[in-house]
């Protein structure tokens, strides 16, 4: 809970209604001696007080007493978690109602307000009609808006652009989302450098376990986030297959020597499926297959506990402490159901046709099939 603000708050009410001590002491029905008191947080206003501040300003009690209701982190991830596992198994309508009930009694605590949306995101698509997703679409916006003008985070701020531009994607509204994206992208800005600027500082302090867990957790960021990207440079390369060749071959070094699906295979397998599916766009089933192969080693790395978790290794051995911090902790976005009606379907894409009548191509069908049984 954070305290009351009633001082801080009188001043900026005041100031914004553009009067003096005394003015609002005349409507009052006090002293200026008591309004500059109860500015300089040395007194409150009394019980019958509270109100006539709160009508005079036109705003609500708690809005004049800085009362915010607030979540710890633990509660946060657990209703995350819970709601997340009401979509799996429950009506996704009634889930939706549940969240929108704790957002508006929670509208002040921006750190869930966030993380429902984020919910929300990896989960709206889940909804029966296309007016339903459209209207939850702009539901995160309105919040994401919320959030951006009242949270005083800077970080949460930031994020919740980015979020923000990934919810105008999914509604088809790409200038807008580019037009948030651009402003913060500049690849030619120092911010790029700060990370190793940074860790230079911890070191030049004196302070190399400082030094030594930030270049980690900053490698481990910056190894998935090359993954991430070059799955969608796959994309981008569909019409060049010397490019593509070349991005398969490079990324699957670095996934091999970081061993990286022990560490993400969410965003190996990812990166395994996008290339599987471009070379069965350039007529390639050997390559196709082999892809095919190492996407559905990836899942069964997702799969083969009940509830995934990232986690560090041998060489990364001093992020664990910092993946328990993030927002959600280690534990996975989606509830391990959601996520397997999700793979469930994914060898139906209508590329892999090309390979229907191939016997290596059912027995990995087969292969799945029982995963996710």
């Amino acid at each position: 809970m954070h305290e009351l603000r009633i001082a801080e708050n009188l001043i900026r009410l005041r100031h914004e209604r553009k009067i003096t001590q005394e003015e609002l002491a005349d409507y009052i029905g006090v002293t200026k001696g008591s309004v500059s008191k109860w500015e300089k947080n040395i007194s409150k206003p009394d019980l019958q007080t509270i109100p006539v501040l709160a009508t005079f300003f036109g705003v609500t009690i708690d809005e004049l007493l800085g009362y915010l209701p607030q979540l710890s982190k633990d509660q946060i991830q657990k209703l995350y978690l819970d709601y997340s596992n009401s979509f799996a198994v429950s009506d996704f309508d009634k889930t939706v109602e549940y969240i929108r009930t704790t957002v508006k009694h929670y509208y002040s605590c921006y750190p869930l307000v966030f993380q429902m949306c984020v919910l929300l995101l990896n989960h709206y698509l889940l909804a029966k009609t296309q007016k339903l997703q459209t209207e939850l679409l702009h539901y995160m916006s309105d919040l994401c808006d919320h959030i951006i003008a009242h949270c005083a985070d800077l970080n949460l701020c930031k994020d919740t652009l980015i979020l923000k531009a990934l919810i105008l994607m999914g509604g088809g509204q790409y200038k807008e989302a580019l037009q948030i994206l651009e402003a913060d992208s500049d690849p030619r800005t120092l911010s790029r450098e700060s990370d190793s600027v940074l860790v230079s500082a911890y070191l030049m302090n004196g302070d190399r376990e400082k030094a030594c867990d930030f270049a980690q957790i900053t490698m481990y960021l910056n190894l998935f986030s090359l993954v991430e990207l070059s799955a969608k440079y796959l994309t981008v390369a569909a019409s060049d297959q010397n490019a593509f060749d070349m991005t398969v071959e490079r990324v699957e070094s670095l996934i091999d020597s970081y061993q990286l699906v022990k560490l993400n295979a969410n965003a190996v397998s990812v990166f395994e499926y996008q290339a599987a599916l471009g070379y069965l766009q350039f007529d390639d089933p050997d390559a196709a297959l082999t892809h095919t192969r190492k996407y559905l080693d990836g899942i069964r790395t997702l799969l083969s506990d009940e509830e995934y978790r990232l986690h560090g290794d041998r060489y990364f051995n001093r992020i664990d402490h910092w993946i328990e911090q993030l927002a959600n902790g280690s534990v996975s976005p989606r509830a391990r159901k959601t996520f397997v009606k999700d793979i469930a379907a994914s060898l139906s894409h209508p590329l892999f046709e090309k390979l229907k009548d191939d016997n290596t191509f059912r027995r990995l069908q087969n292969q799945l099939k029982e995963m996710i049984e």
